[in-house]
Parts: C-alpha cells; structure tokens; sequence
C-alpha cells in the first residue's frame, strides 16, 4: 500500500538530523533572571532578528555572537535563519522527542493484549557523559502513525499487528544504545507485514550504528518495486552511507558516501528527499576537503542574506575553524571575546583555584592584545566592542578605548555596547554628573531590549544622586520566568535548572538586581529604613528590607529602630503582627530581648543581608530557610565582626571558595568583581562603585557592622547567644505563654540551622519537665544535637 506523502517527509526528518552530543550553552541559570545570554523573550529576539543588537554579551552561544556579528557588519539575520540559530543545541530538542515519544508510548495500547509502556530513550551514551540524539520526534510520530493505520487496516487483535509492533519496539530499543535482538518474523506473514519488516531491520541497524548494514537495507529496499518503502531507497542509502562515514572517518567511507549523494543529486527531479543533496555534500565534503568547506561555508555565512540552513551550517563551520591552521575572522572575533584568541592559554577546569586563576587573567590579556591589535588594523568597531570587554578600567589603553567608543554614532549597531562599556570603563573616575546625563539619554530610547535595559540600569544606580534615584535604578524586571510559557525564552526550553524563588515582587516581574542587593547590605541601617519607606517600591521588597533591618537593629539592640520597624512590620507581616505589637509596647530589658528573639526563633531564613535571607511566605509552619546561631554584644562593645557576604555570592550560583583559603574580603573583591553583568558581558572587571550619597556613610555602615558579632560557627564565640537566653527566659518564666512555644522552636534551631552547647537537648527536656501538658510539648517528640 502507498504511504501518505506527509507520512514519508516525516520519514525524512527521521533521518536527516545528524548524531550530535547535545552540549550545554551559556551561563547557569540558578538566580534571579535580569540578563539573558540567550537573547531574553519573544519581543525581544525579533527586534534582535531585525538588526536591534543591544549591548553584546560576550558568554552567549557562539550561534548568537554570529548574528551579532552580522548585524554590527550591517549585514540581516531574519527570523527564518535567526530562531534555529538561538538553538543552543541542535535537532528538536530534548522536549520534542520525549512528547512524540511518550504518545508513541500510549498508542502502543490500541493493539489488544498489550498495554501502554514508559517512553523509548531517544538518546544513546556519548563520551565524557554526553548523550547523542538518536532518534527524533519524527520518528516517534512516524511510527504512531502506521500503528494507527495497521490496526484500522487489520484490527486491534490481529497476530500480524502484535507482530509488527514487537518489530517496532525492537527498533526503538535501539535508540537508547541497548538494542534487544529483532525479533524473527513468521515466514507466512504477509507481504504487506514483511516490507514493513525490511524497513523496520534498515532502521533498526541505523540506530544502532550499524551504519553499512542500514546502507545494504535501504538499497534493498530500492530494488522492491512492491515495497511502499522503495522511493525514499535512495535518499535512506545514501543518509546512512553519510553516517557510517562521519563514524569511521575513512576515505573510502567517504568516497562511498559521495557517490551516493551525487546519485541523489542527479537523480530525476520528483525523488524523494533530492532537496537534501546540497547539505549532504556539503556536510561530507568537510571531511573530504576541510579548507575548501571552510571558504564555502565562510562564504555562504558572510553574503548578503542567510538561508534557512545557516544554524547546521554555523555548527560546522565552528567544527571547522577549530581545526584550520587559521581561523576566519568571524570565529576569531568570537574566541576571542570569550577570552579564547588562537594562541591563549587554555583554562583547565580541574586545576586548582589558585592556578586557573592565573590561566583565566594570562587568557584575558592575550585576547585583549590580539584584540587591540585587531581593532587597530582594521578600526572594525566589533574589534573595539572586543577590546573593551577585555579591558579593565586600570589598562593603559582603557581611555583611548573608552575616547574611541565616545565617537560611535548613535544610530550605528555597535553604539549600545560601546556606550555600556565605555561606562565601565569610566565609572569610577569620570564625574558622576556627565556619567548620568549620557546614561539618561540611552535609558530614554525606545529601543532597548529588557537586558539592555538592566545593564544600563546598574550602571546607573552606581552614580545615583538619591536615594530616592538609587531605588527607582535598582529596580530590574525579570526575564524567562520558568513558569511563563509564553515567554519564548530559549533558555528556559534548554535547561533544568530553576530560577531562586522569593527575590521578586508580588507579581513575579521586578526585583533588585545583584549589584543593588549588594550595595543596601552595606548600606547603614537608618538609609535602609528609609527604603523601608518608599511606597514607590514593591511591597514585598520593602517587607524583604525591614525583616533584614530589624533583625540588623536586633543585633545591634538599637531599641529606637527596633520599635520604629517593628511597628511597620505589624502590618507588613500580618502573621507576625501580635509579636512585632508587643515589642514595640515592651520597654528595654530582659522582656524586650525575649520578645525580640522569641521573632527570631519563630522565624527561619531571618538575616541581616539580602544575601542569606529567606522570605516567610504562607502560614508560619510553612516558612523556609535556616537559623543562624545568634550572639549579642555586651552594651557599649564594638569588638563585632560582622562582614557582609562576599560580593561573589551575589551572582546566580555564586559562592566563595574557602578551601583552600582565598580573600573574598571587599578589599579584595571590590575592584575585580563584575556583579552588574556578572562576567556575562566580557571578561573586564567592572569594580563596583558606591553612588555618592551612600559612599558619604560608609563609616557609619562600618561602624555598625563593629556592633554586631558574626554568628558562632565552632571557630569563635565572640559575645553572648540569643538562644541560650531564649532557653533561660523559658526556663524562668513557666506562666509565660510563649515559653513552651519558644523551647519548641528552639529544638528546630538546632535540627535546621546551627547551635552549640547541646541546645535542642537542654530545650526538650525542659519543655518535657516543665511544660508535660502543653501543646507544644506533644509535637516535640524528638531533639538534634
């Protein structure tokens, strides 16, 4: 019987992708999401397709820095070629094959006797933990659909359907790289059974990599005028003898290969699958004549327009340009923006801290030289935008850079970048009032994608002449929110990771972006308190910052502020608000504190940063985070050593390194840190700078931070624990109410955070003892010590 011709060009898409390991792209995206590498959502990523380049993130796939370099060139991109190269990967995608593979699963119980089963593996093992995309969405739903029309032709209980399903699932078993023996088939079968057998054997040795043998079936196949199967014969041999070359990297693979392709090609015009010959040729041709590949695929890439195959042709022409003695000047620029110029250093990933460190700066300084020379051969404004991402403010050359990038006109592609990096580079020594008047006249422009709009949005906040500009800066709308589907993120369709929860506003849309966390948790308490106070600020935030300020004010027993927030806190934390009332009511001493740390020990996730801070959300017993171990200074003392986290841990996945031991002090990190583009942007350092108003209170930030000891972690005890006076005030005030709710919590201290001196011992033999018929006695069955 004759297929459907829509059933055989599925066939084709079976086939024509070609095994490839499926590679990560871009930075990780555990965080808070302001800047996307990938080219942000929808709107976005057609105003980029349409010659809107923003500013150029040097870590974007290379596909993207491509385009980039197109259009910095003048040259379209157009959405046809523009949406297959922000794939950061090739084929379907991982998502495409598992959804035709599930309902391939579920229409395998249409035929009598057999129920639904789990999805085939679509992917077989690649080296070093790769995996290979084997078999594709298409031929999941190819084999759906002759399911669909065998049992309607045969029925649901015929022995001759059951068998060519069991032929099937062989085949897909094949897929995942544990292929179970094909089944033999009856000899009284049916013909129309025995040419889907022929073809299912063709498939089944393709999947399995036995590329030769797939070769020989196909071309058997073809000599079947009876087989539904024979038109795609010569297309199928010719795909297979495609692969088994690309395997075995032989010339007389090869050779087969090619003569196969061309019969395709010169076959008459109506063959199946002919339309495939060009990109066939040239995919063999790469392995035949690489430097003759390379200039056709430069070529092809560099014209006037870009054809639908410019994502497969990028991907080789990659492949390519790694193994020429000389790369294009595409492939240059783009290695070397990534810090990885012909000739510099390679970083290893297993070395130690201390020695890749060395290779990422002796990488970084190579590429900017060849960059720089680069810029002055060809004054290339992509060169330029190269050399400034590469550059620290302290090089020599960063004001020449930063004059050159002042001449880019406004309407030219590169001017966005050059102006984000022409701020970097000047931040810190230009007056502040020029800085802002050219970053307003960018944030005024109507064509700045949510990204670019960030950026610029961090430099500005750095020159803030307010507090009240500081908080409208730092303000960032989020991007690729995993739960949007309609956002048309790539990133979000190709990775598994899920952004951090509880940093947004009530919407989900604006939080404070990693450069502003950082610079309000060294901020003094009273400026803090004022942001408190902007209503223009979300709600959530501002709940986010007089938690972290009132347990700041806690700490430092600072009983003006503790009222003050406290009384805002009662409605801004309704769950809480009898306690916050009571404190507020509760003149200083002994009853104040206990009121005071009774909050603490209800509340995990408490901080006096943003970093480390946990937002309560929901009913009490739903709320998140861990206690630290609390210590209180004797009045007057300011031997505190409180630091504020390292500015690395601001950045989605950031940590510090402490083995073996690093500074990770502001001393250290302040100059070298990039928490603006978190290193996204180039590998130059954008040393942080403190707007002016906040830069005038840095001592009183700093002698604050000496009132207030870091939290006992087994290596010190520098002043008195608040949950050991927690436990004391219980213990001496069994009338009280809140004290057998308070040795509760602090049995939970213990199992979710940290303490010392046996503390979740002492509190549950006191609530036991004490306390036999309370309530929270009964749900206290257990202590961890």
């Amino acid at each position: 019987m004759k297929k459907p011709f829509a059933t055989v060009l599925a066939l084709a898409s079976l086939i024509t992708p070609l095994a490839t390991p499926v590679i990560a792209c871009g930075p990780p995206p555990e965080g808070p999401a302001y800047i996307d590498v990938f080219g942000g959502e929808t709107a976005d990523l057609n105003a980029f397709y349409d010659g809107r380049v923003g500013v150029v993130t040097a870590q974007s796939p290379r596909a993207r820095l491509f385009m980039a370099w197109r259009l910095l060139h003048h040259l379209p991109v157009g959405a046809t070629a523009g949406g297959p190269l922000s794939v950061p990967c090739c084929g379907d995608g991982p998502s495409g094959a598992w959804d035709a593979a599930s309902a391939w699963a579920q229409a395998r119980g249409q035929v009598s006797g057999v129920t639904a089963g789990s999805a085939p593996d679509s992917e077989r093992p690649g080296a070093n933990y790769t995996s290979i995309p084997n078999c594709f969405a298409a031929a999941f739903n190819l084999a759906t659909q002759t399911l669909g029309e065998r049992v309607k032709a045969y029925g649901a209980g015929s022995p001759w359907v059951k068998a060519w399903l069991d032929g099937q699932d062989a085949v897909f078993s094949a897929c995942g790289g544990k292929a179970t023996p094909m089944p033999a088939l009856d000899p009284g079968a049916p013909a129309w059974l025995k040419a889907d057998r022929a073809y299912q054997e063709a498939a089944y040795a393709l999947y399995a990599g036995q590329n030769a043998d797939a070769a020989k079936d196909f071309a058997a196949i073809g000599r079947d005028a009876a087989s539904p199967w024979a038109p795609m014969s010569p297309y199928l041999t010719a795909r297979a003898l495609l692969r088994q070359a690309i395997a075995t990297k032989t010339a007389g693979d090869a050779t087969a290969a090619e003569a196969a392709i061309r019969a395709l090609a010169n076959a008459p015009a109506t063959t199946f699958g002919q339309g495939e010959a060009p990109a066939m040729a040239k995919t063999i041709g790469v392995r035949v004549d690489p430097a003759r590949a390379l200039a056709t695929y430069d070529a092809e890439l560099t014209r006037p327009t870009l054809n639908a195959d410019a994502a497969t042709d990028f991907r080789d022409y990659v492949d390519l340009n790694a193994k020429a003695a000389r790369p294009t000047e595409i492939m240059d620029w783009i290695w070397t923006l990534k810090s990885q110029a012909p000739g510099a250093t390679k970083v290893a990933d297993d070395a130690d801290v201390a020695a890749q460190a060395a290779q990422t700066k002796a990488a970084q300084a190579f590429s900017l030289v060849h960059a720089k020379q680069r810029w002055g051969a060809t004054h290339d404004p992509a060169w330029l935008l190269a050399a400034m991402s590469l550059a620290d403010p302290t090089d020599p050359d960063a004001p020449s850079l930063a004059a050159a990038a002042a001449e880019v006109a406004p309407s030219d592609p590169a001017y966005l970048s050059a102006t984000y990096q022409r701020v970097r580079l000047t931040i810190a020594a230009a007056p502040a009032a020029d800085t802002r008047t050219l970053l307003d006249q960018v944030l005024a422009r109507g064509d700045l994608s949510t990204t670019d709009r960030n950026l610029f949005l961090g430099e500005r906040m750095q020159v803030a002449a307010s507090l009240a500009a500081f908080d409208r800066d730092a303000l960032r709308a989020r991007l690729c929110a995993d739960d949007n589907d309609k956002s048309g993120c790539v990133r979000s369709s190709y990775t598994e990771q899920a952004e951090a929860s509880g940093v947004y506003d009530a919407a989900n849309k604006t939080g404070f972006g990693p450069d502003a966390r950082a610079l309000i948790d060294r901020m003094p308490l009273a400026t803090r308190m004022a942001m408190v106070k902007d209503q223009s600020l979300p709600a959530t935030l501002r709940l986010d910052l007089a938690l972290t300020s009132w347990t700041r004010a806690v700490l430092m027993q600072d009983n003006p502020s503790i009222d003050a927030l406290s009384v805002s806190l009662k409605s801004m934390l309704p769950q809480l608000s009898a306690e916050f009332a009571r404190v507020a009511s509760t003149a200083p001493g002994p009853d104040k504190r206990f009121a005071e740390f009774f909050i603490l020990a209800k509340s995990p996730g408490m901080s006096t940063d943003l970093q480390g801070y946990t937002r309560p959300d929901g009913s009490i017993a739903s709320w998140q985070g861990a206690w630290y171990d609390w210590m209180i200074l004797p009045a007057g003392s300011t031997k505190g050593d409180s630091a504020p986290p390292c500015l690395l841990e601001y950045a989605p996945d950031g940590y510090c390194q402490s083995d073996p031991p690093r500074d990770v002090s502001d001393t250290a990190l302040w100059p070298t840190s990039d928490i603006v583009c978190l290193t996204y942007c180039g590998a130059g350092a954008f040393p942080m700078r403190r707007p002016d108003f906040m830069a005038a209170t840095l001592n009183q930030a700093n002698a604050e931070r000496a009132r207030v000891p870091a939290p006992y972690d087994d290596t010190h005890k520098l002043g008195a624990s608040v949950w050991a006076e927690v436990l004391t005030y219980a213990k001496a005030h069994p009338k009280d109410a809140r004290s057998p709710e308070a040795l509760y919590w602090l049995v939970h201290v213990t199992r979710y955070g940290h303490s010392h001196d046996h503390l979740s011992h002492q509190a549950f033999d006191i609530l036991h003892q004490q306390f036999p018929s309370s309530p929270w006695t009964a749900k206290t069955k257990y202590y961890f010590d």
